[in-house]
């Protein structure tokens, strides 16, 4: 009878694992195919061009001797995202960091706020999902909200992490936020951590100077750093959020303000 027990919990035990292991190879299948959908995005929409200013003529002497010497136009990497807004109407612009893994589309859906929560440009089921805009924020608002998930395999928003610290806000200070409007560069102000239900979430708009101030200041207390691009009034800023903490509800996010 002990014999007959013991094969059956080890076939049970067997079969948990076997059902682990297939889990285990899906999620990996999965995160691989969300990877490799946002290559091929970024392949549609980047353009490399020439860079004509340094397409100049350099002279070198030698003695008495000069030789001009045509130096090589510098190859630049341009957006052109017509292609993802024929693709996806959902689609409202690109987000990206540069020197960080943050270089993603971002969608916005006001009637359906986390629609691309577990969704991927497609519209299929995703475990990255892709980054989106609060729904009711616009992109001419004083607080432009996205959200992204802070995942594991360090794609999506984890690279915000890197902003707890200041040292790496200093070296990767600028964010770029393009649109059909075109692109549009902010100046990193701040990270702070908060709870996903923080009244920073409900500040799209301002009314007025004084409005704005006290929206700011929803934030005492909670900011980790500041740096010289102080948000002021009249002056978009940019928020970007992601999960960070030991609980469900803890959020991280990500402050700067629109460059001159």
């Amino acid at each position: 009878m002990k014999q007959k027990i013991l094969s059956v919990i080890s076939f049970l035990l067997l079969c948990t694992t076997v059902v682990c292991a297939i889990a285990i190879i899906r999620i990996y299948v999965q995160r691989a195919q969300d990877i490799k959908g946002f290559e091929e995005l970024s392949q549609l929409i980047y353009e490399t061009t020439e860079d004509t200013q340094f397409n100049d003529t350099t002279t070198i002497e030698d003695n008495s001797d000069s030789t001009q010497v045509q130096s090589k136009p510098k190859p630049v990497k341009k957006r052109n995202l017509a292609p993802l807004f024929e693709l996806n109407s959902d689609c409202a612009g690109w987000v990206s960091v540069p020197n960080t893994t943050i270089d993603y589309p971002f969608m916005h859906t006001p009637e359906d706020g986390q629609k691309y929560l577990r969704k991927n440009f497609d519209g299929e089921y995703s475990l990255s999902g892709i980054p989106f805009l609060q729904e009711n924020c616009t992109l001419d608002g004083d607080n432009i909200i996205i959200y992204g998930h802070n995942m594991k395999n360090g794609t999506m928003f984890s690279d915000l992490t890197g902003y707890l610290d200041r040292d790496f806000c200093d070296k990767n200070s600028t964010i770029e936020l393009e649109t059909a409007d075109g692109l549009k560069l902010f100046s990193v102000y701040t990270a702070a951590q908060v709870k996903g239900n923080h009244p920073w979430y409900g500040f799209t708009h301002a009314d007025s100077k004084e409005s704005f101030d006290e929206k700011l200041s929803l934030l005492d207390g909670s900011l980790l750093y500041t740096t010289d691009a102080v948000p002021e009034y009249g002056r978009p800023i940019l928020t970007l959020s992601t999960c960070y903490g030991p609980t469900q509800a803890d959020r991280l996010i990500v402050i700067a303000v629109l460059q001159d």
